[in-house]
C-alpha cells in the first residue's frame, strides 16, 4: 500500500502543581473545559449516542469526547489523562506536525486553566502516582506510552492469530528501532538507577494482546478498523512511547510504515533474523552503545543496527517510492550510520544531540550531573528527566522550554517541519477522511443551533438538522478512507446554506 493513514494517540500525564482553590478531583476535565476557550472550532460529544427516537438510545460511559476542527479527538482517558489522538495522516512528516500541534493546543490549553489551577503536562511515558509533585516521584511506576495507528491491506490484519502470520515480521523491527525511537528514562527502583533508551521496555510482556494492562503488547490485535474490513485493516503498536524531538517521531512513522509496505508486496523476515525471544529486550535498553547482539531463533546473535539496515536494505529496493519515502530512506540510513560509531567516544554521542531524545537528554543530564556533583538518583536530577517532556512554556520550568530556547540561539535541533505546518496543522485537517470531518465539526460549530448532533466517530456522524427535521448519517469516507468527497456532507452544506440569517 504506497498510500497509508497513519497517526497517533498521544496520552499525557497531568498534575496539579498549584491550585488557588484548592486541588480539583478531576484536573484533566477541568483542562478540557477550557478549549472552548483557545479559538478553535470543535464540538463536544458527551459519550451518549442519540438515535433522535428511531431505536432506544445507547448508553455509554459518560466521557466527554472533544473533536476539534483539524480532525483531532481530545479526551479525558481511563486514570484522569488527557489523551490526544491524531487525525489521520497520509505521510509521516504530517504526523509529526499534528504532535507538535496538540503539543501547542495542550500547552495553551493549560496557560487558559491558570487562573485558578496550576497543572502541568507531561509529555512523557511513564505514569506517576497522582498529587506527587516531580520531586517525589518514581515511586510505582507505570506505563501508558503511545500508540500508532497505521492502515493495512486487510492481507496483513493482525485481527486472526496465526503462525504464519504476516504481522509477526514487523516484530524485530519494532525491537531494534528503540535504538533511535527511544524518548530516555533514568530507571529508578528505590536504591539503584540507572539511564536506559526507553521508558516503555520495561512494561513489554507479550507479542500481541487485546488490552493494555499489566503486561504491554507490542501490537494490539483487537478488530477496530474504523472502515471496511474487506479491504482494510489497523495495526495499533502499543511499545512506543512519546518523543518530544521531531527526527524519532517522523523515523517512527516512516520505517514502519515502509516495514509494512514490504509485507503487504509479499516480502517475508528472512530465517537468520526471528528473534529468539522479542519480549526479552531489558538488555538491549540498557545498552547505550547499541552494541548488543540480540538471540536469534537459529541460535546466532545479531544487533539491533544489524536488523535494521537489513529492513533498510529491503525497503530501498521498494518501487515506486514517493518523495518522502526517498527523503526517509536517506534519513533512517544517516541515523543507523551515526548509531554505528563508537559512542562510547564524547564526539560521536555528542552528534545525537538534537537529533535522539535519548541521546539528548542524557547529554544534559550528564551534563547537569557533573557540573554539581551529583548522581543519577539525587531528586534533583530525577526532575530533570521528569522536566524534560514538560510541555511549561517557562525555560524554568521545563527542560524542553529551555532546549528550544537555545535552539533559537544556536540552532542544532534536527527539523523535520516548519513553524508554518504545525500553526497549519491546529487548524487544518490532513486530505482525505480527516479534511472530511474537519468540514463537518466546523459546520457543526457554525450551525449549533441548526445542527444536534447524535454521534460522531473517525468514519461517520450522525446529527439531527432543525430546519428539515431530518436525521442525516455523514459519511466520511468508510469504505474509502482516502475518499476527498462525501455526498452527505455537501447535501448538508446546501441544507445549511438555505438556513435563514447564516
Amino acid at each position: 500500500m504506497e498510500r497509508r493513514l497513519m497517526g497517533e494517540e498521544l496520552e499525557l500525564g497531568l498534575f496539579v502543581a498549584e491550585s488557588k482553590v484548592g486541588a480539583t478531583d478531576h484536573p484533566s476535565s477541568y483542562l478540557l473545559s477550557h478549549l472552548q476557550d483557545c479559538g478553535i472550532k470543535l464540538v463536544v460529544f458527551n459519550g451518549i449516542i442519540d438515535n433522535f427516537g428511531e431505536i432506544p438510545c445507547a448508553e455509554l460511559e459518560r466521557i466527554y469526547y472533544y473533536w476539534l476542527e483539524n480532525g483531532a479527538k481530545l479526551y479525558t482517558d481511563t486514570g484522569d489523562h488527557p489523551e490526544y489522538a491524531t487525525p489521520e495522516c497520509q505521510s509521516a512528516s504530517e504526523v509529526v506536525a499534528h504532535d507538535k500541534a496538540a503539543e501547542i493546543i495542550l500547552r495553551n490549553l493549560a496557560l487558559s486553566a491558570r487562573d485558578k489551577v496550576k497543572l502541568n503536562i507531561i509529555k512523557n511515558n511513564v505514569c506517576y502516582a497522582p498529587g506527587l509533585k516531580a520531586i517525589d516521584v518514581l515511586n510505582g511506576e507505570t506505563s501508558w506510552g503511545l500508540h500508532e495507528n497505521y492502515l493495512v491491506s486487510s492481507s496483513i490484519s493482525p485481527f486472526v492469530s496465526r503462525e504464519d502470520q504476516p504481522i509477526n515480521d514487523l516484530i524485530p523491527h519494532l525491537v531494534s528501532r528503540t535504538v533511535y525511537t527511544g524518548a530516555g528514562h533514568i530507571k529508578f527502583d528505590g536504591s539503584d538507577s540507572k539511564y536506559v533508551l526507553s521508558s516503555r521496555v520495561s512494561f513489554l510482556g507479550k507479542v500481541f494482546g487485546g488490552s493494555t494492562g499489566a503486561l504491554k503488547p507490542f501490537i494490539i490485535n483487537r478488530s477496530e478498523a474504523h472502515t471496511d474490513e474487506n479491504n482494510f485493516g489497523r495495526v495499533q503498536i502499543a511499545s512506543t512511547e512519546a518523543n518530544m524531538l521531531e527526527l524519532p517521531i517522523y523515523l517512527k512513522f516512516l520505517t514502519t510504515h515502509l516495514c509494512l509496505r514490504l509485507l503487504e508486496e509479499g516480502w517475508r523476515l528472512p530465517e537468520g533474523f526471528a528473534l529468539a525471544s522479542p519480549i526479552s529486550v531489558s538488555a538491549l535498553n540498557e545498552d547505550l552503545n547499541c552494541k548488543l547482539n540480540l538471540p536469534l531463533v537459529n541460535g546466532d546473535s545479531v544487533s539491533s543496527i544489524a536488523i535494521q539496515r537489513m529492513y533498510l536494505e529491503q525497503a530501498q529496493r521498494l518501487s515506486p517510492q514517493s518523495d518522502e519515502e526517498r527523503r526517509g530512506l536517506e534519513l533512517w540510513a544517516w541515523v543507523l550510520d551515526l548509531l554505528s560509531q563508537d559512542l562510547t567516544q564524547k564526539e560521536n554521542f555528542k552528534g545525537l544531540v538534537g537529533v535522539l531524545d535519548w541521546a539528548t537528554k542524557l547529554y544534559l543530564i550528564k551534563e547537569n550531573a557533573a557540573r554539581h556533583n551529583r548522581s543519577l538518583g539525587d531528586p534533583r536530577i530525577l526532575v530533570k528527566n521528569f522536566s524534560y517532556h514538560s510541555l511549561d512554556p517557562s525555560p524554568k520550568e521545563s527542560l524542553w522550554s529551555r532546549i528550544c530556547a537555545q535552539d533559537k540561539e544556536k540552532p542544532f535541533i534536527c527539523r523535520i517541519v516548519t513553524p508554518a505546518d504545525i500553526e497549519e496543522a491546529i487548524r487544518k485537517a490532513p486530505k482525505g477522511r480527516a479534511a472530511l470531518r474537519g468540514e463537518f465539526i466546523r459546520l457543526a460549530h457554525d450551525f449549533s443551533s441548526e445542527i444536534v448532533l447524535g454521534a460522531i466517530d473517525w468514519q461517520e456522524a450522525r446529527c439531527l438538522v432543525k430546519n428539515i427535521n431530518q436525521v442525516l448519517k455523514i459519511d466520511f469516507g468508510y469504505s474509502n478512507p482516502f475518499a476527498e468527497f462525501s455526498e452527505t456532507l455537501e447535501f448538508l452544506k446546501q441544507t445549511l446554506g438555505n438556513t435563514p440569517n447564516h
